[in-house]
Formats: structure tokens, C-alpha cells, sequence
């Protein structure tokens, strides 16, 4: 159920998780509004009858919320708003209720915004869409229903693994930056000394201008290498960091080298995120950091690659981590390749698809509605059973161009389920500035895609600071046997 700013619906379930589609993670808070009484911040670890708040999600209760409360407001703060900022919040409800879903776009976003409200109506609860937003971040919109602001909540001990990477990107990104400037600072000062030093023909061939260039130039040396120490110092931290962390990592976040892939027997524990690839700032050295977002995925994943096979191994590599990541119940996967490059993926996960390998072009129509189809009606059925719903994945290889009008509308029904429901989507095709008329829905899912180039680095500027990121894909590693023995477990339990 999707609701727009100001609308409200009936809750049918008293089970809520509260979550926002956003990069970087960021925290969410609940408002709590008591009869007679100040308003009152539920964060961090803070305690609350009903109120649950853990690493980027809001759990409500509202059969144990007291009498008192008459309104709860879901809220988040810390968001980094940029022009193509926006914003999708979720209120899962208890199945069978309906998900509900509330987008907001660029022109509403601010650094905190309070984005649902759920409250008391003849008996019952409901709940209405809010986005409202305060520019001056938490400690505005604290102050807004009467919250002196304090510092920051501490968080539950135990950190959710996509927060952890996420501020290890955040330091690195800060660490960067700030030897970058200081950097620039330091050639900036040389060049005014140095002009200085030569401005006056008098002086420029003397002894006296030769010693002042050079202590200008000892100094910039100076503050260059002491920024150095200092950003090499934080990256070594880092990467001692994340070596440590990568022996507890779960398989959709580790890298192929480590043993959770090797395993043999155990089905991977679930987790809600994926590794993409890593980021690194290619002038400063070795420190790579591991790029991972949300599972199922948040929206499309594009692969821009002309040919299928080029492709195989990032699709691969990103097809076993989505399985891993939602191992339960069994995930289920269909795959369109009508050139044939994925045939060592699709006969690796044969044990997850649900129909044979669409290959033909003439089979596309009829396939891919079907596609669409069952994953809406699996939804449904979920919800009305009262039973999680299974992981769906969907690979379109070899996406190409005058496609037909009922390919098209299939595609944009499953583009539409991205994001609401358990669907991940990923695509292999070239980028449509590439090709010449290009259909215009193409271009617009392109560019709401997570685009992962193939064969080649991408860029990606971080949201803290602005710096650009070097972006590599994560690839399959050349020996399969650990990765399809975890893969071979969870098709097994």
C-alpha cells in the first residue's frame, strides 16, 4: 500500500518494523506523545513499553504500547541530502496487512524528517503519512514537539555488519578528505611564498630569495609529510579493522576468501545486506573498503556490459550473495540469458530456479509476465498465510532495445516491485547513452538503477564529504567449489 504526505490508512496488524531506504544507513528514532505529558525520544538504546529500537529499524509493539500514549511518530535524522536525494520509508505490518510505502522526493528531504505518525482513533490505530522535514537536523525537530536535545543515544552493543562498514567508509572518507586539504593547503602557501620570494627583481637572484624558497619549500614539505603520517596512520587502522572484521562476517558480506565460503555442510546465516564491491582512492595508496547496501535489494542493480559473458562473473558473484543473504525460506530465481554467457551460473543454481532459463527471444512476452505475475500473486499469498515470503531474484541478460510493448510493461511491474517487496532485480545491458534511441523507459530505469560497471572502475562520491571513490565490482572468485558447497548447503536445509 503505497500512501502520499497527509494521507492515512487503518492498521490491521499491531506488529511494526519502521525502516528508510538511505545512503548511509541512518538512525531512526521514535517520537512518543503521552496524554498530559512531554513528548519523549525513544533511541539508541533507550528502553520503552512496545518500542523497540535497533541498528537502523524501529520495532512497534502497539498491543504493549500504555494506554497513555496517544501518537508515535517514526522518525530519522543524519540524512545527507543532496539534488538527487530521496527517500523511501517502509512500515512493515504484521502479515497479512499490507507493506506500507511513503516516497519522498528531493525538493522535501532535510537532515531529519519525521516520515510516519501512528495514532490513536476510536479504539484503534492508524496511521499517516507525515514527511515532514527540519532543516535543521535531530536537534530541531526535537525542539519542535518540546525535546531539549542531548547528545546522541548510545546504540545497542551489538553492531549491525552493514553499520559497521558503512563507518568504516565514514572515517575513511573523513581521513581522506582531510589530508587531501591539507594537501592543498600546503601547495597553495608554496605558491603565494614562492611569489612573494620573486616579486621583487631586486631581491629574486640574491642569496637571501634562494634561502627563502627554500625554507618555503622545507615547510611545505614538512606539512605534506605530516599530513601523510597522519592519513597512513588512520589507513592501517582501518585495514587492521576490517581484516579482524572479516572473519565474522556472514557469507553475503565476506570476501570469497573467507573460510564462512569454504564451509562445507552449514547453511549461511541470514543477513540483510550484500557486498557490491569496493571503494578506493586510487592516488593514496592500498586502503579498499568493502561497498555493500541493503538486501533484497533497495533498487535494480545494472550491469553495463554489452555481452552477457563479459558480465558473468560480477552477476555470479552478486546472484550467490542475495542467496545467502535470504537463505530462508528457499529463495527462488528466474533468469532470462538469450546469448547463452551465463551458462556457468545458471547451471551452478539450477536447484533454485523455478523455470528453465528463458533463452529465445520469442519466449520473452509470455516469460516474463509470468515472471511478474507469480511474484505478485507469491506476495499475496504470503501475506494472506501469514508466512514470510521467499527471496525472489531476477536476472534480465542481454537487455537490449525494441523490446516488445508486453516485455516492456512486464518489466516495469517487477521494476515496481523493487523495493516493497522481496524481489532483487539485476540487469545486464549497455548504458543507454551508449545506443541511440533508446526507449525512454530504459533510460529512466538506468537511471534508477545501482549501476556496477563491468571490465572497468566506476566512480561513487561519498555522502559525507563529497570525495570521489574509485569503484570496483566484486567478481566471483576463479574457484567455485567453496562458494557452490554454502550455496549447496542452503539449497539442501
Amino acid at each position: 500500500m503505497r500512501l502520499t504526505a497527509g494521507q492515512n490508512a487503518v492498521l490491521k496488524g499491531s506488529d511494526l518494523e519502521f525502516t528508510v531506504d538511505a545512503v548511509p544507513p541512518v538512525p531512526v528514532y521514535a517520537l512518543v506523545a503521552a496524554d498530559g505529558g512531554a513528548a519523549r525520544l525513544v533511541a539508541g538504546a533507550d528502553a520503552f513499553p512496545g518500542i523497540h529500537v535497533e541498528p537502523f529499524r524501529l520495532r512497534v509493539e502497539l498491543n504493549r504500547i500504555p494506554p497513555s500514549v496517544q501518537r508515535i511518530s517514526c522518525a530519522v535524522g543524519d540524512l545527507t541530502v543532496r539534488d538527487d536525494t530521496s527517500l523511501v520509508a517502509t512500515l512493515q505490518v504484521a502479515r497479512p496487512a499490507p507493506t506500507i510505502v511513503f516516497g519522498m522526493d528531493a525538493a522535501h528531504i532535510h537532515p531529519a524528517m519525521v516520515c510516519f505518525e501512528l495514532y490513536r482513533r476510536d479504539g484503534s490505530w492508524k496511521v499517516r503519512a507525515v514527511g515532514q522535514g527540519y532543516a535543521g537536523g535531530r536537534d530541531e525537530m526535537l525542539r519542535d514537539v518540546g525535546i531539549e536535545p542531548g547528545p546522541e543515544p548510545a546504540a545497542e552493543p551489538g553492531v549491525d555488519p552493514l553499520e559497521r562498514m558503512w563507518m568504516v567508509f565514514e572515517d575513511a572518507a573523513r581521513s581522506t578528505a582531510g589530508f587531501i586539504a591539507a594537501r592543498d593547503h600546503a601547495a597553495r602557501t608554496l605558491d603565494e611564498e614562492l611569489s612573494a620570494v620573486v616579486a621583487d627583481s631586486a631581491r629574486r637572484n640574491t642569496d637571501v630569495a634562494r634561502l627563502a624558497a627554500a625554507e618555503a619549500q622545507a615547510r611545505h614539505d614538512d606539512l605534506v609529510r605530516r599530513a601523510r603520517a597522519g592519513y597512513d596512520s588512520d589507513a592501517a587502522h582501518l585495514r587492521r579493522e576490517l581484516t579482524d572484521f572479516d572473519h565474522v562476517l556472514p557469507p553475503s558480506l565476506a570476501p570469497w576468501r573467507s573460510p564462512v565460503w569454504q564451509s562445507v555442510g552449514s547453511p549461511p546465516q541470514p543477513c540483510d545486506a550484500v557486498r557490491l564491491g569496493e571503494v578506493f582512492a586510487s592516488d593514496l595508496g592500498g586502503l579498499r573498503v568493502p561497498f555493500c547496501v541493503r538486501a533484497p535489494l533497495r533498487r535494480p542493480a545494472w550491469f553495463s556490459a554489452d555481452n552477457s559473458a563479459a558480465a558473468m562473473p560480477l552477476v555470479a558473484a552478486l546472484v550467490l550473495r542475495l542467496l545467502a543473504a535470504m537463505p530462508s525460506p528457499k529463495p527462488e530465481l528466474d533468469i532470462v540469458d538469450l546469448t547463452g554467457g551465463l551458462q556457468t551460473l545458471t547451471d551452478a543454481v539450477a536447484e533454485f530456479m523455478v523455470r528453465p532459463v528463458i533463452r529465445e527471444h520469442h519466449q520473452l512476452p509470455a516469460g516474463l509476465e509470468k515472471i511478474a505475475t507469480e511474484i505478485d500473486l507469491s506476495r499475496l499469498a504470503a501475506e494472506v498465510e501469514g508466512r514470510p515470503a521467499a527471496a525472489r531474484i531476477v536476472v534480465l541478460s542481454d537487455f537490449g532495445y525494441g523490446l516488445e510493448r508486453e516485455s516492456m510493461q512486464s518489466i516495469a511491474n517487477l521494476v515496481s516491485m523493487v523495493g516493497t517487496t522481496q524481489l532483487s532485480l539485476l540487469v545486464v545491458g549497455e548504458s543507454p547513452q551508449q545506443t541511440d534511441g533508446t526507449d525512454g523507459f530504459v533510460r529512466d530505469m538506468f537511471e534508477v538503477s545501482q549501476r556496477i560497471p563491468v571490465g572497468t572502475e566506476g566512480l561513487i562520491a561519498d555522502p559525507w564529504v563529497g570525495g570521489d571513490w574509485r569503484f570496483t565490482a566484486d567478481a566471483i572468485a576463479d574457484d567455485w567449489r567453496g562458494p557452490l558447497s554454502v550455496i549447496a548447503a542452503l539449497a539442501a536445509g
